[in-house]
């Protein structure tokens, strides 16, 4: 026992009476713990600090961890930078386990007050911030997966509760899903919350799945009607000191002046790279888009129509799905380059968030080159 409160005090984790009595009244849980620090980080002395507090406010799950400490995991490997989103998301987890044990499953179809406070804590993210609703669905969707990975029965009714979620937001009208006039964020929540009947094709070519088809002047592309606060396609993207963003679609507009200029009327393309700057940028502006596309390849088809007239075709084709859209929230440093991997899943399997879909974009712009 003396071995886990020097672990404690070398590592400077203060914990208080109760929290220290959790560990000398239940040696599995001592020990286990005791395991967990022997490589110890900061975030592990924050975990523990929280675990331990978080086990002394509910018996049924002190108990239950208590008897199963193998499973405290599932708590210890919650998202230790961001404390605040745990709690829905361990009650939640901890609800399908003590009643999995209990053979009780089935008492969550009539009362479960922590997925509803989960409910709404997703809803108002989602109404406020596209990335912090985003964050927080990956926070809810990975855990919950562990769960129901080393527990089949419980996936049925963390999908129950989750498909509850999903029909509110259809219900109360949160999601636009009119391909002329929805927003990015719409476009997010279609994909994050598996909404919408969308045709299932190939049209992006990256196999097939639920694809939104968008063309000339709807809003995502043209931004018409002016949204200052919407980034749209046809201007995306410059950067803070007024030059295009490389490979981005202004900057292949100014390739294509260039080209037409040399006589050169062969269809290109150009690929814009998502990079930390651009997770920052997506943060700071809460609009969407870049959650979408990511990094975007786009084929430029130059047409000439004489007089000087040449007309440009833009196409851009895309998925978003969980590898893509919690791009540079994985690993919660902002750098989208060094995330570990969440596979995509198609739509209505596993857990009923974050099925993948697809997206294309195609508009013409007709310009004079004197």
């Amino acid at each position: 026992m003396r071995i886990i409160f020097r672990l404690l005090y070398n590592f400077n984790i203060v914990l208080n009476d109760e929290q220290l009595n959790l560990l000398q009244d239940n040696v599995d849980l001592n020990t286990y713990i005791r395991n967990y620090l022997s490589n110890n980080t900061v975030e592990k002395s924050k975990m523990v600090e929280w675990v331990t507090n978080y086990l002394n406010f509910n018996e049924s799950y002190k108990n239950y961890y208590c008897n199963n400490v193998y499973d405290l995991a599932f708590l210890l490997e919650l998202d230790s930078q961001n404390i605040d989103y745990n709690k829905n998301t361990a009650d939640v987890m901890s609800d399908l386990l003590v009643n999995n044990e209990n053979n009780t499953l089935h008492n969550l179809d009539t009362s479960w007050p922590n997925w509803n406070n989960t409910k709404s804590s997703m809803k108002e993210r989602f109404k406020n911030s596209i990335p912090i609703a985003v964050k927080y669905g990956k926070i809810l969707f990975t855990n919950l997966k562990k769960v129901t990975d080393k527990y089949p029965a419980t996936l049925i009714y963390a999908n129950k509760g989750i498909d509850k979620m999903r029909n509110e937001i259809h219900n109360e009208g949160l999601i636009n899903y009119d391909i002329h006039t929805m927003k990015w964020k719409d476009i997010v929540g279609c994909w994050l919350f598996e909404l919408g009947n969308f045709s299932i094709n190939n049209s992006t070519g990256l196999g097939n799945m639920p694809t939104l088809g968008f063309a000339g002047f709807d809003y995502t592309i043209s931004g018409i009607p002016n949204d200052s606060n919407m980034r749209h396609l046809t201007t995306h993207k410059v950067n803070t000191n007024g030059t295009p963003s490389p490979n981005s679609i202004m900057d292949l507009r100014k390739q294509a002046i260039t080209r037409i200029k040399e006589g050169k009327l062969n269809p290109f393309n150009g690929e814009w790279i998502f990079g930390t700057d651009a997770t920052i940028n997506t943060i700071t502006k809460l609009d969407g888009m870049q959650f979408c596309l990511g990094s975007y390849q786009t084929d430029v088809y130059i047409t000439s129509l004489g007089n000087n007239k040449y007309e440009l075709t833009y196409i851009v084709k895309n998925k978003t799905g969980w590898t893509s859209g919690s791009r540079g929230l994985n690993d919660y440093n902002g750098n989208p380059t060094d995330d570990s991997i969440i596979p995509d899943k198609p739509r209505g399997t596993g857990l009923h968030l974050g099925g993948t879909i697809g997206e294309t974009f195609g508009w013409k712009e007709i310009i004079i080159i004197p």
